[in-house]
């Protein structure tokens, strides 16, 4: 199927409102030659990038200012810092 769209700050409007039956789909894009730049090489989607990154990198620039160092602990002390953090949150 052939859709129009605008494509504007990032975001794509289609010309007719449209109900995607999926959440995921493959889409071909036509974009007229004048209207991209490309640099010379390897074109970046961005993805490539936050892959090459270590998996406990990738988690602490998830959780922010969450994330924290910790000196290491056992099972034991583990299991009682989430039972604790457990009563903060809900109580009895």
């Amino acid at each position: 199927m052939e859709l129009e769209a605008t494509y504007e700050d990032g975001r794509i409007y289609f010309a007719t409102p449209v109900k995607l039956k999926k959440s995921r789909l493959l889409v071909r894009v036509i974009i007229e030659d004048d209207a991209v730049e490309i640099e010379k090489g390897v074109i970046h989607t961005g993805r490539e990038s936050l892959l090459r990154k270590p998996l406990r990198e990738r988690i602490q620039n998830i959780l922010g200012p969450y994330a924290k160092e910790r000196a290491g602990a056992s099972i034991g002390e583990d299991h009682q810092m989430l039972m604790d953090a457990l009563m903060e949150k809900y109580g009895q």
